[in-house]
C-alpha cells in the first residue's frame, strides 16, 4: 500500500503503523472529549495522513508529544492540528495539499523551536493567536502581528519556487528566507501576499466558502478553549466569536422576495457559505429554521446554539457579529440532520424556551423564556466525507423584534 511504503520511507517501524490505523477513525462522530486543548495534538481526516515521532492517545486525537513531529498529507488527506503552549490554545490549522499538485504535503511541528511548525509543499488554513513563525520552504517566514486580533489565513508553499501568505482576518508579516518580521512585508485582512523568487508581490485573496466556515470554526475553538474533535464542547462555547458571515434573513428577504425560500436563489445571495440556514418566515414570532447545502453533495447538521447578542455591523447578505453575545441554550441533536444538495430541510424550531436538550446554560430561577429580541444561531455540521466540524450563523428574531434597519 502507498501509506505502508511511505511510513518505510520514514523509518519509523510497527508501532507508528498501528498509530496510522488507529488515526483512521479520528474525526468521526463522536462526542466525547477525546483531545485535551492546549497541547499540540492532531487528527487524521484520511488515511492518506502519516504522522510520525509522537505517542497515541486513543481514540480520537494523536498527541505531538515531542517536537519536529512529520505530519504529511497526501491524495486529497487532510489533517486537523491543536497547538497550544501549556495553559492556553494558541492555534488551531487544517493541513493539505496545494490546489491542484499532486506534490505530497509535509509539515515538521515545532522546528525550529521558535516556529509554530515549517512546511513544504503544502497548504495550512489557520487561525493563530500567537507570535511564533512559520518558515514556507526555506522560501520565506511568515510572522502574525502579536496583536489581540487571533489571525485567520491561508499560508501556503511550492518548492517550485513560490509561497503566500493570504489573511482573512488580523495582519501578518511575510519575510524572505528567514528573515526577522522587521524587515518583511505587511499583509493585512482581505490581502494576499505573494512570494516568488524573492520578490513579494500583493492581491487580493480568494477564499471559497468551506475555507471561511472553517476559520470560524477554529476561531470558535480557540476563543473558547476547546477541541475541534468535541461536538459538545464547540456548541457550549460561552462567548459568541466574530463572524462576517451572519446570514441576514431580512436583507434576503428584501432582495429575493418571492424567491426568498428557494434554495438556489438562497445559495446565489449567500454565496459565502457552504450551507445556508435561515427562518422559513423572518417576521414569525418565533423562529422557524431550514437549512440548505450550497456547495456541497451533502451536509449532517448535529446541533445549534443560541446567543443573545450585542449589536450588529452590515455586509451584504450578512450581518457581522462583533463577538461578545452570550450563550443561552444549547442543543445537541439526538439524531444529526442529513441535508441534500439542492433541497431545503427542516433543522430545528424554537419557541423562545431556554431549556435545550444539551446542558441547561440557565440558572433554574431564570425565566422560562427569552427576551423579545434578535438572537444569532450558531449550527454546527460537517461535509462528507470530509469530517472537519464547521459553523453556520444565522441571525432570528424572536417574538417579533425588529431587525436592525437596512442601510442604503
Amino acid at each position: 500500500m502507498k501509506m505502508v511504503s511511505r511510513i518505510a520511507a520514514w523509518s519509523v517501524g510497527a508501532s507508528v503503523i498501528a498509530a496510522v490505523l488507529n488515526l483512521q477513525a479520528c474525526g468521526g462522530t463522536s462526542t466525547s472529549n477525546g483531545c485535551v486543548p492546549r497541547i499540540d495534538q492532531v487528527t487524521a481526516r484520511s488515511t492518506q495522513v502519516t504522522v510520525s515521532n509522537s505517542s497515541l492517545l486513543p481514540p480520537n486525537c494523536k498527541v505531538l508529544a515531542t517536537p519536529n513531529t512529520q505530519i504529511e498529507a497526501d491524495t486529497g488527506g487532510k489533517a486537523d492540528t491543536q497547538f497550544g503552549d501549556g495553559t492556553q490554545n494558541i492555534g488551531q490549522c487544517s493541513f493539505h495539499q496545494l490546489s491542484g499538485t499532486p506534490k505530497p504535503a509535509t509539515f515538521a511541528t515545532r522546528q525550529p523551536s521558535d516556529a509554530l511548525f515549517t512546511e513544504t509543499n503544502g497548504a495550512a488554513d489557520c487561525t493563530v493567536n500567537s507570535v511564533l513563525k512559520v518558515p514556507l520552504c526555506g522560501l520565506g517566514t511568515m510572522w502574525p502581528d502579536g496583536s489581540s486580533t487571533p489571525i485567520a489565513g491561508t499560508f501556503a508553499c511550492n518548492n517550485d519556487p513560490t509561497a503566500y501568505v493570504a489573511i482573512y482576518r488580523g495582519a501578518a508579516t511575510l519575510s524572505v528566507g528567514s528573515e526577522p518580521a522587521a524587515k518583511g512585508e505587511h499583509v493585512s485582512a482581505n490581502d494576499q501576499a505573494n512570494l516568488v523568487n524573492g520578490t513579494v508581490t500583493h492581491s487580493v485573496p480568494q477564499f471559497s466558502p468551506e475555507q471561511i466556515s472553517l476559520f470560524d470554526v477554529q476561531l470558535d475553538a480557540l476563543v473558547g478553549g476547546v477541541s475541534l474533535t468535541d461536538k459538545t464542547a464547540l456548541l457550549q462555547v460561552r462567548s459568541l466569536s466574530s463572524s462576517n458571515v451572519v446570514v441576514a434573513p431580512n436583507v434576503l428577504q428584501k432582495n429575493l422576495g418571492q424567491d426568498y425560500g428557494n434554495v438556489k436563489a438562497m445559495c446565489s445571495q449567500a454565496s459565502s457559505v457552504p450551507v445556508v440556514f435561515y427562518p422559513v418566515d423572518p417576521n414569525a414570532s418565533t423562529p422557524r429554521l431550514y437549512g440548505a447545502v450550497c456547495s456541497n453533495k451533502t451536509a449532517t447538521v448535529y446541533g445549534v446554539a443560541i446567543y443573545r447578542q450585542k449589536g450588529f455591523g452590515f455586509g451584504g447578505p450578512y450581518f457581522k457579529e462583533n463577538g461578545g453575545g452570550s450563550l443561552i441554550r444549547t442543543d445537541l441533536f439526538p439524531t444529526p440532520t442529513t441535508l441534500e444538495f439542492g433541497s431545503s430541510k427542516s433543522v430545528f424550531a424554537w419557541n423562545g424556551s431556554l431549556r435545550g436538550s444539551g446542558a441547561d446554560s440557565t440558572p433554574s430561577s431564570a425565566p422560562a423564556f427569552a427576551q423579545r429580541d434578535i438572537y444569532v444561531l450558531k449550527f454546527l455540521y460537517e461535509l462528507p466525507p470530509d469530517t472537519t466540524p464547521r459553523i453556520g450563523f444565522v441571525a432570528v428574531s424572536l417574538f417579533g423584534a425588529p431587525f436592525p434597519n437596512l442601510i442604503g
